[in-house]
């Protein structure tokens, strides 16, 4: 059946082109397209299906507005606020009254892992929400010898390196990598990832003040074009996010074969330590796991594991099950 669907995101009315969500939304513009679906972004008319991706004004209006079916999926829950804008934490009651009602207006929501499902069913979302992963193109992120030599010519690195990709920020886990980067001063660190958000980031001032006061062996390398290139000329890739919906950053550099190491919250229930991650509650935790995998079995075991997660997490398998939630939206209309 030919679907016709309208992808509403207001990064793509700012421009902005890097981020999370905006990766997500090409991941599955490009598999929706290849499976036959007519993907329009931020269109006026002439749609089946209404598919919103960001939680802003515009994005509001259309679900007010629009008289077609509605898809929300999850990108944000009020949980993060307090984390991520500045005076987050004195607008978070605002913030869950206005994304539950949000929410609401839509007819179903894909929300990324459980753990987010269950944070909007805290606020007293009630509509139908399916737990889909936002999914990876495993083949596009696999290992390349070649981006890893060029990567790691290009950045001056002999030695093993741990990378992070993400807003440079304390929601991140900025100042937990800078610590733990002074406490191996044997490994090379790597963050690439730029701020969007401007003097709006809560802790912009802060990230400022770590990044200049960083150990000689971290690099923070700002916007990267293309980030495969990272991820092929990593050793180990380290997330220690306080919060995620998902952490698409984890699904691409497990593509690449990376082991991943994370911090040991909530919202990475969704990976199993020992088996395709290592999780870390301090830094001293996530110095020993680093150590860790220095050793090669072990590091080899979590990287098979992770691989094997993203495969599983892949974009085609994505796409069938949001295909399947439009068909079932348009059947008999």
């Amino acid at each position: 059946m030919s679907i016709s669907v309208n992808f509403v995101y207001e990064m793509g009315l700012l421009g902005i082109t890097a981020g999370g969500v905006t990766s997500a939304l090409r991941n599955l513009k490009n598999a929706l397209v290849e499976r036959g679906v007519e993907v329009k972004e931020n269109a006026s008319r002439k749609y089946d299906i209404t598919h919103v991706h960001t939680v802003g004004p515009y994005a509001f209006y259309k679900l007010l507005t629009d008289n077609v079916p509605k898809v929300v999926t999850a990108h944000t829950i009020p949980q993060e606020i307090p984390h991520l804008i500045k005076f987050g934490e004195r607008i978070e009651n605002f913030v869950r009254r206005y994304l539950r009602l949000f929410y609401n207006l839509s007819d179903v929501i894909i929300a990324p892992t459980y753990f987010a499902k269950k944070k909007l069913e805290e606020i007293g979302v009630s509509k139908r929400i399916e737990v889909i992963s936002n999914g990876v193109n495993a083949e596009y992120f696999k290992f390349s010898q070649r981006m890893r030599q060029s990567f790691r010519q290009k950045y001056g690195l002999r030695r093993k390196t741990v990378g992070c990709v993400g807003l440079p920020s304390d929601r991140k886990g900025l100042s937990t990598f800078v610590e733990v980067a002074r406490n191996l001063p044997e490994f090379d660190f790597v963050w690439a990832g730029k701020n969007v958000f401007g003097f709006l980031l809560k802790d912009h001032k802060n990230a400022k003040k770590i990044l200049a006061n960083a150990p000689g062996n971290f690099t923070y390398l700002g916007f990267v074009g293309d980030i495969r290139e990272l991820y092929s000329g990593i050793d180990i890739f380290m997330l220690p996010s306080i919060i995620e919906t998902e952490g698409l950053v984890i699904l691409e550099a497990a593509s690449a074969g990376r082991p991943i190491l994370v911090r040991d919250v909530e919202c990475f229930s969704w990976l199993a330590h020992g088996e395709n991650c290592l999780k870390a509650k301090s830094t001293g935790e996530f110095v020993s796991c680093l150590k860790m995998l220095d050793d090669q079995e072990l590091s080899s075991r979590i990287s098979k594991g992770a691989l094997k997660m993203a495969k599983e997490r892949n974009i085609a398998r994505t796409c069938e099950k949001v295909f399947e939630i439009y068909k079932s939206l348009t059947q008999g209309s």
